[in-house]
């Protein structure tokens, strides 16, 4: 049997010759097209894969991709060619096509068969991809733009989730203001300037404020701030989000662990929870800054964690095993599971602002709110009403049954120097 890091060295030589091969076969197919037609070439990945890995092993993992380039092999037509060209990637060459529309009925025939569920050892598992396009002579010039285009158009189809992504050029201009905005916050995270503020959570039970949040603001040095839904979608894309997280997760702890009757709130990706060595670094960090583990919250997006399931529930229960607690931010906004919250080790539901922030009695959010809390309640986890903004929204909120309460309402986010003074006054 040949050892994992010989296998590992098998795979990448054969992934590299279906590269090479797949340049030569596209290079061929263009040089044969007649002048009314296209090439189309399409870019899959199959999303959350390392978690297969990580639960069925390598073997489990290789089974599952010749099962999925078994199915591929189904729709395609004599000429079309399917290539392995990552660990778990796929290219296929339609050679040729009339039209776009004929290529995306293509993506829409391999979209349903990933939809059907395939069998590991036993148990039914539903794989889930993202899909880029390219077409020639539509957008590329020879076989080499057309690969690139056709890549490129599978990492903005991985941000967008769940979408089919044709590339055109407006995506490389995009891409270009990215790639600025990229190494600018390079810039900000050696520099230090991306702070945190707190906004702190209040218990209506008790009448006082019993944790904080912490929320990340990069502030140029021009002093004008740029919106985290601007900055953390770059950092997401491009492999900062360890450094990102290290700096916030050890700030927050270092900057609010003399609150000792609070709980300190941090908000992760899901890349964080795919990375097997994160509950080391948290541990370290709480390690570092002799803070129990109980006082720390992760809050991860429903959207994120329905995302990739399979691949944060290991790194989830040896979070839960360290004693770190755990919150699904945004609840209500994306399309939820039952399954995983009860199956999760989940601690809190945070209902999304969009709910909380016009809240009134008898309108319709009022039924969204009592149904999440409801549900919350019956697997005995905490409800947060995120986005307090009125009296009124409050005070709903809580006849409804949310247990904790945060918004502009009680309190707006501030820095560090004033959250100290602000918790003792206020409890």
């Amino acid at each position: 049997m040949q050892s994992t890091a010989n296998q590992a060295q098998v795979l990448n030589d054969s992934v590299e010759r279906n590269r090479e091969s797949l340049f030569s076969s596209t290079q061929s197919a263009m040089a044969e097209l007649e002048v009314s037609q296209q090439i189309g070439l399409i870019s899959i990945d199959i999303r959350g894969f390392t978690g297969i890995n990580m639960m069925f092993g390598f073997q489990g993992g290789d089974a599952v991709l010749c099962a999925a380039a078994d199915r591929i092999e189904r729709i395609l037509r004599s000429k079309d060619v399917v290539y392995r060209t990552g660990d778990d990637e796929f290219s296929i060459l339609l050679n040729p096509v009339i039209h776009r529309d004929h290529a995306l009925l293509a993506v829409n025939k391999m979209q349903q068969l990933f939809e059907q569920p395939f069998m590991i050892e036993g148990v039914e598992h539903t794989l889930e991809i993202d899909v880029g396009l390219a077409l020639y002579p539509e957008t590329a010039a020879n076989a080499e733009e057309l690969i690139r285009q056709s890549v490129f158009a599978l990492h903005q189809a991985k941000r967008e989730y769940g979408k089919c992504v044709v590339y055109d050029a407006l995506l490389d201009v995009e891409n270009r203001r990215r790639q600025q905005l990229s190494q600018q916050i390079k810039v900000a995270l050696d520099a230090g300037h991306i702070k945190l503020v707190y906004q702190p959570i209040f218990d209506p039970r008790v009448k006082s404020f019993v944790g904080v949040e912490g929320l990340a603001r990069w502030i140029r040095d021009a002093g004008d701030t740029v919106s985290p839904e601007e900055f953390i979608p770059i950092i997401e894309q491009t492999g900062l989000m360890g450094k990102f997280t290290q700096l916030v997760l050890n700030t927050a702890l270092r900057e609010c662990s003399d609150f000792t009757d609070c709980f300190i709130s941090v908000n992760v990706s899901t890349l964080n929870l795919e990375e097997v060595a994160f509950p080391d670094l948290v541990r370290r960090a709480l390690s570092t800054w002799k803070i129990s583990p109980s006082r720390l919250i992760l809050e991860v997006t429903e959207t994120s964690i329905m995302r990739n399931l399979d691949s944060t529930r290991f790194v989830l229960d040896r979070l839960s095993k360290l004693g770190v607690k755990l919150a699904i931010d945004d609840f209500g906004s994306g399309y939820s599971s039952l399954k995983y919250i009860r199956e999760l080790p989940v601690s809190y539901l945070k209902i999304d602002a969009g709910f909380i922030k016009n809240l009134k009695e008898k309108s319709d959010d009022t039924m969204i709110v009592d149904a999440v809390c409801k549900l919350g309640h019956s697997f005995k986890l905490q409800v947060i009403a995120e986005g307090v903004e009125t009296e009124e929204g409050g005070r709903v909120a809580t006849e409804l049954g949310c247990d904790l309460l945060q918004g502009y309402r009680l309190a707006k986010p501030m820095e560090s120097a004033l959250i100290s003074n602000f918790l003792i006054n206020k409890n």
